[in-house]
């Protein structure tokens, strides 16, 4: 169970991270209510280090109890405990983009681990509700709000591939307009009663899952890591595996050649040039979905897909945001820690970048 904790640390905190930037975490945990914030290099390289020892230090003849992840699979941890570590190696990417740098690096060892990735559905990291008193997310969701639907924008971005996967990602094709305010959304869903609700019915049961890392997304970060340089693999191989177990994780059949040979979808460079990121983080996005903080980490790494600001924008730049703001909470109760943080990172603000960011 040590292991486990560790690695689901790791994945927690690299969330926290990722919204917020320099949060506590050395001295989180702690019972401590006011936790120094480290820097956000630090957390990243504590979260490697949380992964790769817990995939080392993992007792294969003692039983795992209470796990309902993975049902006390040992090998499934030590597979996504390396994708994660594949995932957080990219996501520092702008900041350490050579190939004989720490994040390729960290990335070719996870890489090259004994316990493998997540290279199947059967192995993706999910939470699987049973329904009742424990019901999927997306399912509860729309018993108390009628605003959240899945935006005209990705409904365009899959609709402009002729992307099948829209038949899961939505109830309908008729996308809920992009970042406006509930005052307007509420009136236009009223108007609107064929709007698309996130995900399609079938997939929006008190019984569905959650998936949190997929096999789709290693061969898709694998086919970045080439055209990146980092590794030798054959990227297209990897990116046309990665679409095609990204379909079948939705029970959709793999989309046919004329798919992937859309200027769209196709990657007409060679590898180890950096030159299909665009293509390649496209399709990390739709993977992704319709899981919001990993679509908006994509892209704030690598600025794919193209997005607009919303019409309802409130921060001072109107911009789309690259991090949360510390809560008011943190402020009152953590004042010097959080005020010398704020000012560490340049300013507590919606547009201030966090590290990996800039």
């Amino acid at each position: 169970m040590t292991q486990v904790a560790r690695i689901l640390k790791a994945y927690i905190f690299s969330t926290i991270t990722d919204r917020w930037g320099d949060v506590p975490y050395s001295q989180a945990l702690k019972g401590d209510i006011t936790p120094a914030f480290d820097k956000q290099e630090n957390i990243y390289r504590g979260c490697m280090q949380e992964l790769t020892q817990a995939v080392a230090a993992f007792n294969t003849s003692s039983s795992i109890s209470g796990d309902v992840l993975y049902g006390g699979d040992v090998a499934k941890w030590k597979k996504m405990a390396n994708t994660l570590r594949m995932r957080l190696a990219i996501q520092v990417s702008k900041r350490f983009p050579a190939s004989n740098a720490w994040a390729a690096g960290e990335f070719r060892a996870a890489l090259a681990d004994a316990g493998g990735s997540i290279t199947a559905n059967t192995d993706n990291f999910e939470v699987k509700y049973p329904g009742g008193n424990f019901r999927s997310p997306w399912y509860a969701m729309y018993e108390t709000r009628k605003d959240y639907g899945e935006s005209d924008r990705m409904v365009a971005t899959v609709g402009a591939l002729g992307d099948g996967r829209q038949s899961a990602f939505g109830s309908s094709n008729q996308g809920v307009p992009y970042g406006r305010v509930r005052g307007f959304v509420d009136p236009w869903t009223q108007a609107n009663p064929n709007w698309a609700r996130i995900l399609s019915d079938a997939n929006r049961q008190q019984n569905s899952s959650v998936v949190l890392v997929s096999a789709a997304e290693t061969h898709l970060l694998r086919a970045e890591a080439a055209d990146r340089g980092w590794t030798t693999e054959n990227m297209n191989a990897l990116y046309q595996v990665g679409i095609a177990v990204s379909f079948a994780q939705w029970g959709l059949s793999a989309p046919d050649a004329a798919y992937y040979s859309q200027s769209g979808v196709a990657l007409a460079t060679a590898a180890g040039t950096g030159a299909n990121i665009r293509n390649i983080a496209t399709q990390q996005y739709i993977a992704a979905y319709p899981d919001g903080l990993r679509g908006w980490s994509i892209w704030r790494r690598t600025g794919f897909p193209v997005l607009t600001p919303a019409p309802d924008a409130v921060n001072a730049s109107r911009q789309i945001p690259r991090r949360y703001t510390y809560g008011t909470t943190s402020y009152a109760t953590n004042t010097t820690a959080v005020t010398a943080a704020a000012s560490a990172i340049g300013g507590d603000t919606q547009d201030t970048k966090v590290w990996w960011d800039q």
